[in-house]
């Protein structure tokens, strides 16, 4: 019998050690921490006088590279000893692991995209937030770049567990449907709308552009 609550039950974590913090602490600090920087990235972008939609791009991605710059970099750097980690950090991995165990397992597929993430999705987040607040011209291609690449991400992190019967998740509606699903679905949601929107409006440019030429 697995002495740790993780699926499959003959997943083996040595050197696992059950959580000191309780589910409600772990939860408070997470969603206390997105929620204060979701609140004051929308507060600069308000006081900065762009438009609704650019509001809500600049904050998006803020908050993602916030999230991949602290939260996917813990994961990155001590991926193989979170089973016995008990700092906030390792805490919330602890806790989202209920739904995913390849997060303690230190599964080669998550560490490589999530380094991918973290080095590469994470610094092109920064910048696209800085065009986007600072409303370059650029930050629609930067858009699309971007959430181009949470696309790949994330699907590749859905359909890698779902092909498979999702067997790293505990069979209940709490870690599937809203740790699994749920909390990473913003991650396919938003960036395909925001490609949509900004390829659309590159389009517009273009044709304009080219239509202009022709009449030179």
């Amino acid at each position: 019998m697995a002495s740790h609550p993780y699926y499959p039950q003959t997943l083996i974590l040595l050197h696992y050690v059950p959580p000191t913090g309780s589910l409600l602490y772990t939860l408070g600090i997470t969603l206390g921490g997105i929620g204060s920087v979701i609140l004051l990235g929308g507060l600069l972008a308000k006081r900065r006088g762009i438009t609704f939609v650019q509001q809500v791009t600049f904050t998006w991605f803020v908050l993602c590279g916030f999230l991949h710059s602290t939260l996917e970099l813990y994961f990155v750097l001590h991926h193989d000893s979170l089973a016995a980690d008990n700092t906030i950090l390792g805490l919330v991995w602890k806790e989202y692991a209920k739904s995913d165990s390849r997060y303690l397992s230190s599964d080669t597929f998550l560490w490589c995209t999530e380094t991918f993430t973290v080095f590469i999705i994470g610094p092109l987040c920064w910048y696209t937030s800085y065009l986007t607040y600072q409303q370059k011209p650029t930050c629609h291609l930067y858009t699309v770049l971007t959430s181009t690449c949470h696309l790949i991400t994330c699907t590749l992190y859905f359909t890698t567990s779902l092909l498979d019967g999702s067997p790293d998740c505990i069979p209940n509606v709490l870690y599937f449907w809203v740790y699994f699903v749920g909390f990473n679905l913003p991650w396919i949601i938003i960036p395909f709308y925001l490609v949509y929107n900004n390829m659309k409006y590159l389009e517009a440019i273009l044709n304009t552009k080219v239509k202009s030429l022709k009449k030179l």
